[in-house]
């Protein structure tokens, strides 16, 4: 008897001196804690990476997590993203997002901050890790987490190979007038903080941050998208109108995966479940057609954002920053008929446009004329590999595409 005391006391001691590990806790690899400087704002911001062990002499995929209302760049370990990167043997980002009105990231509501904290630590990353597979850069999260990352699939979906979104905000301003948070004063105090304002008060506000009004640019890239039928936080109806928006302009669009039944907070499917659904997607285009292409391919684009930014081989440069601008792009018959609204300048690089020729002279052979219908006065330039060649002044009209240097 007195044996068996020693040993449970023994036993005792040990679970004191040496805890148990969570399950979350027990991985295989290393997690990195490092900073980088958020490009918008000039502050140091944090994140965390998960390297798989043995991935130094691979070329791993890389999933970039993003944390929901309240969480930080520990939540992918917390969800076991670490446990489901040992097995594919990717890569794990997890950047601490922060918003433009309060302080710290746990009500960040995808504000430019939040991201840029996604992209330039992205861009950290793969500054440091050169053997990242950059065709295989993957998105997800969930409720705010899956609200930055369709909205980053839509800004970036030359960069992504895909995104997997759960519980998303995808309407910022419904979410503002429908949710079950809001019903707590200090939660909705803390949204109206952060946006300046009510929907009704700075309503541009609200779109920017609101994937809805890039939905049309999420053609070029596969959604997957999960909801709980029964979610009161972020009312279910933000995932049905995501989908019916995304189908307009990609008839292949899969349905909601819905979790039936189910509510916010407690419900989730699993890390691995969420990798498995992006595993075999890839950025890349069709390559026996385009060897040098860096992201997928389109002759047809369609694209409207609140920066100016690349989007594949076109550049668009907004009239106003802090508005929204569009444009669309049509090659058929060696023209490029180019659309723009809200913006005062597009660059088109014809080395991607006219599929990766080898020389300015069998670009001129797959693109030789294009057309331009804007709204105002815009200057196109092409360029061949960021090279200029030629520019010209229009609103609406046709001509030649000169490929000597002026």
């Amino acid at each position: 008897m007195k044996r068996e005391r020693i040993i449970v006391l023994m036993l005792i001691t040990a679970a004191l001196v040496f805890p148990q590990k969570k399950p979350y806790e027990i991985f295989d690899g290393t997690e990195i804690e490092f900073t980088f400087t958020n490009t918008i704002d000039n502050t140091e911001q944090k994140a965390a990476v998960y390297l798989p062990r043995g991935i130094e002499s691979e070329k791993p995929p890389l999933l970039m997590h993003l944390h929901y209302l309240g969480g930080d760049r520990f939540t992918a370990k917390r969800l076991m993203f670490y446990q489901a990167a040992d097995k594919l043997k990717w890569m794990i980002l997890s950047p601490e997002l922060h918003g433009k009105n309060t302080t710290g990231g746990q009500t960040s509501y995808s504000s430019l901050e939040a991201q840029h904290d996604a992209i330039d630590a992205l861009n950290t990353v793969l500054g440091k890790y050169t053997n990242i597979d950059r065709r295989r850069l993957y998105l997800a999260g969930r409720s705010m987490g899956g609200m930055l990352s369709m909205l980053l699939a839509a800004k970036y979906p030359d960069i992504f190979a895909g995104v997997c979104s759960g519980q998303g905000i995808y309407d910022l301003a419904d979410f503002y007038r429908n949710s079950s948070l809001m019903l707590n004063e200090k939660t909705k105090a803390a949204l109206v903080k952060e946006m300046g304002g009510t929907p009704e008060a700075v309503p541009f506000d609200y779109a920017r941050r609101s994937s809805l009004t890039f939905a049309r640019n999420t053609r070029t890239i596969p959604v997957v998208m999960w909801a709980c039928s029964e979610d009161t936080v972020v009312p279910f109806s933000n995932a049905e109108r995501m989908q019916a928006e995304v189908q307009k302009y990609n008839r292949f669009q899969a349905p909601v995966n819905w979790l039936v039944n189910a509510s916010h907070c407690p419900a989730n499917f699993s890390s691995e479940w969420e990798c498995e659904k992006l595993r075999y997607v890839e950025n890349s285009a069709e390559t026996c057609l385009y060897r040098d292409m860096p992201w997928r391919y389109f002759k047809d684009l369609s694209i409207v954002c609140d920066e100016s930014k690349w989007f594949y081989y076109v550049y668009m440069r907004l009239a106003k920053e802090n508005t929204l601008g569009e444009f669309t792009t049509a090659i058929s018959d060696a023209s490029l008929a180019i659309t723009a609204k809200g913006l005062k300048g597009i660059v088109i690089d014809l080395y991607y446009a006219a599929g990766n020729p080898k020389t300015t002279a069998d670009a001129a052979k797959v693109l030789s004329s294009y057309s331009v219908a804007a709204d105002r006065e815009i200057a196109v330039e092409f360029v061949f590999k960021t090279q200029p060649l030629s520019k010209v002044s229009i609103k609406k009209g046709t001509g030649k595409i000169s490929y000597g240097v002026k």
